[in-house]
């Protein structure tokens, strides 16, 4: 028997199973596959990614030559091994125990020092993997003279000084233990069956998708960033500020291979004076180059050539083509023009390298050494920070000179802007790469720290080392200094969410991309998994423009399910039927097939092809694959069509954007790379399902229903919905008619279906979580949407319970969202629940002697009051149970060193008045009054409701839904067809004869006829003190609610005694510590004016800091009595002081608050006298 057959009593059918699991398997997909092709192609890819580093030794004089030592490091084989044991305690275990009662099944073959997730989780650890690499160094001496042509920088040959030794010496490093994603290849339940988890002591749907950092399970956001390789106009008041002459408009591009982890973004501003300025950053310093001098660089063209590629006819310069040619030929003109200035007028592809690496030098010395030429450092720029996308510099200088163009035709206002916001032009950064820039980050650190080393022990005067010895460099290697702790890195990532980079990703925010998984209950688990945040940085704009829900969203982002408050738009959630596209090797092999099929159609061949140098035609529109113009086609070929045509056999997850509209730039776009949205949509000719993407349904009619399709005149759509309830995440597609709400409830109900008490996980034997809440009785909810259905989401993780409610006013404790619950029903559990903390107690982190055991556990089911004893240490105070509440030990995890002990306590929790609950619309509601059952209004077939709500809840928040759920549940409650279908927009039935597009009150209605109801779910209810019949109609059904985890036991707070302020002697804010709760001045206000003097006496100085002092009858001084007077000299009328007019005078005592004497002597302290007049 599973875990969720014991915990929850229900067994899921064949269908409901595979539901359930390809609905998980969906959900976690950007994450497994992300991190999935972060190990396996990824971890090659980083180290493709950096540079070797160079160290030179120092210089060494003759008589006759000078020579120098130089040292290349860099990094090879980077290896990460599954989570293991440490090998000390491996071996002090038997078999494959860790902690008492947790030995695991052998019979699966796995490795005896292997270490699972719930042990990491009991025992508070972090689930990570071995990370190693092999350090390679060469070292070479150097002499002048030697020639050497290195094809990898540049096409010509380069001058250097040296010869290359031909040993490379190399030695492997540990890197320390990197946090490893549960459910990944290299996870040890992966490709484990369900029965097999459970054989380990696993959830059985657990299918990963988190990391574990110190027991806690934490996972990586998946954070919205520009799309990939992708060209857009924009205009930003921002760029203004970047210098003299800038402008607002530029032209962007952020660059992105599919096999290689660096990201780089290029900028193209235009400025006042007609040039064009190309920007990107090094080391968070950004710089700007002339558009000309970087095309010359990449290439020596021909300057008539250069121009002639500037200003090439598009087909959309509009109705003044004349005059809008003419400024864009102007421009390019002065590009050229440019490029001869800077180059001393000899505008050369060698004088343009020259340039950009003389002034670039400066940068890397760690990457080139002082004998390297201007030209090879300029060639070394190109390459890491322009357009890194490409590797051919003639399709880097195409690709710039398309974005020219671009920025020139927009500034003739041929082209409408491009909207940075719009979903069209975003894509993800998904976690399994924001892994991979930051371990590429952290290794080329550990690079810097060996070279810190070896350069720290070269300056020694102690040590004669040579940088052509092998033993020495291996001796500083081996020093501490010379790498850091790449594994503490990480886990500092996940613990924080803090990602700082240097150079290549241009992330907008250093916080918030790691959040705790919290289990409040499994939806809200699994809501972590499926958001989407706009970035920190958008949080605190003023503008509202990057939350707008924009209509390119439809079908990818849920209009729904995002927060209220701050937050609200930034954090968004995608839609169930949206997908990202995460597979790399199956992005790898699309991108094959699209090249294949791409040389079989009719393109004009792009500017560089076959050693050719070919100008693009006239007019014609180019063909970008990934942000590369692979070639031109002319107006009357259908690309696009072709295109489509191909996908669904050869690139289904291959966008094909074909842009003929006006306004915008004529050309076809196709986009295979990872992290796009995609979406799923029915294709009428091929009869199959296609995806599409964000920017590929901007240029496609897709119609919403069968009726409705090949109906448009002139435009026919030959894409239709799948259903029409795609558009809402899996959380919103559970509420039960949500096309009857108001928009804003089904928002609230998707934060209350994650704050709902419910079935978060079902192996409770093996979770020691810090606090969790359980529904004791879930409940099947009678009225279901189809997709919850399906699955069986509630059977196996449900978080409600069915309730007989009846709309009525009847004991005036309904008022302001206030509900009356049965006594009766909450005596045979209506709502019950339990919470369940842990205590974690590590000796080896207290201040206690090596061989100190505990002295005494509890035992399971021991009762816990306040001020029990819940362990003992020898040699020390027992440690008592602090908590207010009565609670029992519900397990004790001991670990095998007898030093760590986790105590999980359960605290029964039942509806107490002040608990708040709601329905599955939104609608919140606090327990205000447990009704005896004998009181309670009742039906004439002797039904008696489990709850009473308020009617005036219904016009106001206009949730129609609800109540077409309640005339619904009761027709299930009668007819005992379970469950109801309940989907927006759409509902399906059984029986053929039913008329299913008829409205769903009128079919709920006549099932309520047939069985002797009324039509509208009205029935005679009878008073319960008097017994006599209402006059009116109760609306009465059954009605699905939830239990929310806000309890009145965690929040209230009453006190008469606790800590005070030390320098104010008031008392100290904060309920977990006793804490008040503060009056302010609008409460002190509504007291004044309720005339309730005394209860603000009482409140503010009696019951808060009151204080005795004496004060001098004579001149009102706090300050002379300041010696407390002996009280048994007799009254105190009869104690008197020495005055400062050097007299004797009487003192009297005072009662004020202690902070009024306290600013007393502030003032004092500034010579400013305070007296009080006093009789």
């Amino acid at each position: 028997m599973t875990h969720a057959q014991q915990t929850t009593g229900t067994v899921l059918s064949e269908s409901e199973t595979r539901h359930l699991t390809e609905t998980l398997l969906q959900i976690l997909e950007p994450h497994l596959q992300s991190f999935n092709s972060a190990i396996t192609q990824g971890l090659q890819q980083v180290l493709h990614d950096i540079e070797p580093l160079i160290l030179e030794g120092t210089v060494q004089q003759a008589a006759d030559h000078v020579s120098k030592e130089r040292l290349e490091v860099w990094f090879e084989d980077l290896r990460l091994q599954k989570p293991r044991l440490p090998r000390a305690r491996a071996l002090q275990s038997t078999g494959n125990l860790r902690a008492r009662g947790f030995a695991d099944e052998l019979e699966l073959g796995l490795d005896p020092s292997a270490i699972l997730p719930h042990q990491c989780r009991a025992l508070q650890s972090s689930y990570t993997g071995s990370l190693s690499v092999v350090l390679c160094w060469r070292a070479t001496r150097i002499s002048h003279g030697c020639y050497r042509k290195d094809s990898t920088l540049c096409n010509t040959a380069l001058w250097t000084n040296g010869s290359y030794a031909e040993d490379v010496y190399r030695s492997e490093r540990h890197l320390g233990e990197v946090p490893i994603l549960v459910g990944s290849k290299l996870c040890h339940l992966d490709g484990l069956s369900p029965n097999e988890r459970v054989a380990l002591h696993e959830e059985e749907y657990d299918y990963g998708g988190y990391f574990i950092v110190n027991g806690v399970e934490k996972l990586l956001r998946m954070v919205i960033m520009p799309r990939a390789n992708h060209v857009m106009v924009i205009a930003r008041d921002a760029n203004v500020r970047r210098g003299e002459h800038f402008t607002r408009f530029s032209a962007m591009i952020r660059c992105r291979r599919a096999d290689r982890v660096r990201v780089v973004t290029n900028h193209l501003h235009y400025l006042q004076t007609g040039l064009l300025r190309l920007r990107f950053s090094v080391k968070r310093q950004e710089y700007l180059l002339p558009l000309g001098l970087v095309l010359k660089a990449l290439y020596d063209l021909a300057d008539r050539e250069l121009f002639l590629l500037l200003t090439m006819p598009s087909g959309c310069c509009g109705t003044n083509a004349d005059e809008n040619l003419r400024y864009i030929r102007e421009r390019a003109l002065m590009t050229v023009r440019e490029l001869h200035v800077l180059t001393g007028g000899e505008g050369t592809q060698h004088a343009a390298l020259s340039y950009l690496g003389a002034r670039f030098r400066c940068l890397f010395p760690e990457y080139l050494s002082s004998d390297d030429s201007d030209e090879r450092c300029g060639a070394f720029i190109l390459r890491r920070y322009v357009l890194i996308h490409l590797d051919d510099p003639l399709q880097k200088l195409e690709l710039l000179a398309y974005m020219s163009r671009k920025l020139l035709h927009y500034m003739t206002g041929c082209l409408a802007e491009d909207d940075p916001d719009s979903l069209a032009n975003q894509e993800l950064l998904l976690p399994g790469q924001l892994w991979l820039l930051f371990l590429q980050e952290k290794l080329q650190d550990a690079l810097f720290a060996l070279r810190d080393e070896i350069s720290r022990q070269l300056t020694q005067r102690a040590n004669q080392g040579s940088l052509l010895d092998p033993d020495f460099v291996r001796k500083c290697v081996s020093k501490p200094r010379s790498g850091i702790r790449v594994g503490e890195r990480m886990l500092h990532l996940l613990s924080t969410g803090t990602a700082s980079l240097r150079d290549g990703a241009e992330l907008l925010q250093t916080s918030g991309y790691s959040i705790i998984a919290d289990r409040i209950n499994f939806q809200r688990f699994l809501s972590h998994f499926y958001s989407v945040h706009r970035g920190q940085y958008f949080l605190n704009l003023r503008t509202s423009e990057s939350r707008k829900l924009k209509p390119e969203t439809w079908g990818f982002i849920c209009p729904v399910h995002t927060p209220d408050g701050a937050p609200c738009g930034i954090l968004n959630h995608l839609t169930r039927m949206c997908r990202v596209v995460a597979d790399q090797q199956q992005v790898l092999q699309e991108q094959k097939r699209i090249e294949w099929i791409l040389e079989t159609l009719p393109l004009e061949h792009p500017l560089a092809h076959n050693d050719a140098l070919l100008m693009p035609p006239a007019n014609a529109r180019p063909v970008l694959v990934d942000g590369r113009i692979r070639g031109y086609v002319h107006g009357d070929v259908p690309l696009g069509k072709l295109l489509r045509q191909q996908k669904l056999e050869h690139f289904p997850q291959t966008e094909i954007v074909d842009v003929e509209i006006p306004r915008l730039f004529p050309s076809v776009m196709v986009f295979s790379t990872p992290s796009r949205l995609m979406r799923s949509v029915w294709n009428m000719p091929q009869a199959g399902i296609e995806w599409i993407g964000t920017m590929e349904q901007l240029f496609m009619p897709v119609d919403l229903c069968k009726s409705q399709s090949m109906s448009r005149a002139g435009n026919a759509a030959i894409h239709r919905e799948l259903s029409a309830t795609n558009i809402f995440s899996l959380l919103a597609s559970f509420i039960p008619f949500s096309n009857m709400n108001q928009s804003p409830r089904n928002i609230y109900q998707c934060q209350m279906g994650k704050q709902a008490m419910g079935v978060p996980f079902h192996d409770w034997d093996r979770r020691f979580d810090t606090k969790s809440y359980r529904l004791l009785t879930p409940q099947q909810p009678l009225v279901q949407n189809r997709s919850e259905a399906q699955a069986g989401w509630s059977k196996v993780f449900g978080s409600s319970f069915n309730a007989v409610v009846a709309v009525i006013s009847y004991t005036g404790y309904d008022m302001e969202d206030g509900m009356v619950i049965n006594r009766a029903s909450l005596d045979r559990g209506l709502a019950h629940g339990a919470i369940y903390g842990c205590e974690f107690v590590d000796l080896d982190q207290l201040n206690v002697a090596k061989d100190a055991r505990f002295s005494r556990l509890p035992a399971v089911g021991e009762r816990m009051t306040p001020g029990s004893v819940l362990y003992s240490i020898q040699g020390r105070r027992p440690h008592l149970y602090r908590n207010s509440e009565t609670s029992y030990v519900d397990a004790v995890l001991l670990a095998e060193n007898q030093r760590r002990v986790a105590i999980r306590t359960r605290t029964p929790r039942r509806p107490v008045i002040g608990d708040k609950f709601a329905s599955r619309h939104g609608q919140k509601g606090v327990l205000s009054a447990i009704w005896p059952a004998e009181d309670m209004p009742y039906t004439s077939d002797g039904i008696v409701p489990d709850i009473l709500f308020n009617p005036n809840g219904f016009p106001s928040r206009m949730t129609i839904g609800m109540i077409v759920e309640s005339i619904a549940g009761k027709a299930a409650a009668v007819h005992g067809a379970v469950p109801i279908d309940a989907s927006a927009f759409e509902r399906e039935t059984e029986d053929a004869s039913d008329r299913s597009n008829e409205p769903p009150h009128d079919f709920f209605g006549r099932l309520l006829l047939n069985t002797g109801y009324t039509y509208h779910g009205t029935e005679t209810m009878y008073n319960g003190y008097t017994g006599e019949p209402f006059v009116v109609q109760i609306f009465i059904g059954v009605i699905a609610w939830q239990r929310l985890r806000h309890h009145i036991a965690d929040k209230f707070q009453v006190r008469t005694e606790g800590i005070v302020h030390q320098t104010l002697r008031q008392p100290l804010r904060g309920r977990k510590r006793g804490g008040a709760i503060r009056l302010g001045e609008m409460e002190r206000d509504a007291l004044l004016a309720s005339g309730a003097a005394y209860t603000l006496q009482d409140r503010l100085q009696s019951c808060s800091d009151l204080h005795t002092v004496y004060v001098s009858a004579l001149d009102g001084s706090l300050l002379a009595p300041i010696a407390a007077p002996n009280e048994r000299l007799g009254a105190t009328s009869r104690i008197s002081v020495k005055s400062r007019t050097n007299t004797r005078s009487p003192v009297v005592r005072v009662h004020m608050p202690y902070a009024f004497k306290y600013l007393v002597y502030e003032l004092a302290a500034m010579n400013i006298r305070v007296s009080l007049p006093v009789k």
